[in-house]
């Protein structure tokens, strides 16, 4: 589940897939955040660490991200339920929430969510992962970019990067990256993304600002040898 809730417009945009009552995208306007927003102010994310993990294996992330102006100012990554009691609380209210909510399900034109994957930016050899959350907010600013024309140069590309724990290769094989992928590559300064779809269609969007540069990212590029 991968879920934006503006609380200065009180929107709400939603992804969904498996098991999950709502699958696919949904998005609307809620009246009242006011619980959710309760229940992280209580969490005093401000001062919580970026990283939470208790050192166990195939364990589930929930990966968060609070914004300003447009802009990634906190991220939190916790493994296992690991972060504090009121920071599980207020992410596990949100599931039974959206459920009971009504928002209107939406068709994505060239869709380039990975879904189920992870945002990998390349550069030469190194590479950087972005957790879920950080590839949803930068999939929703594609879908909120404006189209250009303008030429740019190229400092990274765009793949996906494999969820074997919940797909594993044994079973979806080569089937997996068409059941998930309708682009074949994307190139980008961080600011313009060119896509090139399988569909023939080549795009280029502005997002307005460097993605890589200006946030607040939680990884940093490393050597593809060291990818697991």
């Amino acid at each position: 589940m991968d879920v934006s809730i503006n609380f200065e417009t009180k929107y709400i945009k939603y992804y969904g897939n498996k098991y999950l009552v709502k699958k696919g995208f949904y998005e609307g306007d809620v009246l009242d955040l006011d619980e959710v927003e309760k229940l992280f102010a209580q969490t005093r994310w401000d001062t919580l660490n970026n990283h939470y993990d208790h050192g166990s294996d195939d364990d589930e992330t929930v990966s968060i991200l609070f914004i300003k102006n447009g802009k990634i100012i906190k991220f939190i990554d916790d493994y296992g339920g690991s972060a504090s009691i009121q920071m599980r609380w207020a992410y596990a209210y949100l599931l039974p929430f959206i459920n009971n909510t009504p928002l209107t399900k939406v068709d994505k034109v060239n869709d380039i969510y990975p879904k189920r994957d992870y945002y990998t930016f390349n550069r030469g050899d190194s590479t950087l992962r972005l957790t879920k959350a950080e590839g949803y907010f930068l999939y929703l600013q594609l879908q909120e970019a404006k189209t250009t024309n303008k030429a740019f140069k190229p400092k990274y590309s765009i793949e996906l990067a494999r969820n074997y724990t919940y797909f594993p290769r044994h079973i979806f094989g080569e089937s997996y990256e068409k059941m998930i992928k309708n682009f074949d590559k994307v190139e980008t300064d961080g600011r313009y993304y060119k896509i090139f779809f399988k569909n023939g269609q080549i795009m280029t969007y502005d997002i307005g600002y460097n993605y890589i540069t200006e946030n607040n990212i939680s990884g940093l590029f490393y050597k593809k040898e060291n990818e697991y």
